[in-house]
């Protein structure tokens, strides 16, 4: 949930900055629209990647629970795959996909460019965002969120 907070205030700090980047209101008004369109975009991205570490933060404590601990590293190896192979997947479809589905679906070019600026740039964001919750859902599982405090 912390994670999510977070993720929402970096979006919330990339609209402002970039609401006040210009003085001229129409270029201020593109700037945030296209942001925060991007934003639905890279949050479902997200969301996905966060899902999925939540389905193994559960596994991870059930195997906590039965003192299993060769388990415990065998499914934090695997969502580490899992996470890996989705965020290259996500990257794939944000670099290759998104742009021919901005230009079917948004009317004005000047917003899907934006939107295409932005989300070029935050997709290799989208690596370590994905590689961080296998870590998490460790943690989190076994009951060391200390680690995660620091």
């Amino acid at each position: 949930m912390f994670g999510s907070f977070v993720q929402f205030i970096v979006n919330f700090a990339d609209v402002s900055f970039l609401g006040h980047l210009s003085d001229d209101p129409e270029r201020t008004k593109l700037a945030v629209s296209g942001v925060g369109n991007s934003v639905l975009i890279y949050g479902w991205f997200f969301m996905l990647g966060q899902g999925l570490s939540q389905g193994v933060q559960i596994l991870i404590a059930r195997r906590e629970g039965e003192n299993d601990y060769p388990q415990i590293g065998r499914l934090f190896r695997q969502s580490a795959i899992v996470q890996f192979v989705l965020a290259v997947l996500a990257f794939g479809t944000v670099i290759l996909l998104l742009t021919p589905f901005l230009k079917l679906t948004i009317e004005s070019e000047s917003i899907a460019g934006v939107m295409h600026n932005y989300l070029d740039t935050r997709a290799f964001g989208l690596f370590f965002t994905f590689l961080t919750f296998p870590f998490v859902a460790l943690y989190i599982g076994t009951g060391r969120t200390q680690v995660l405090i620091y």
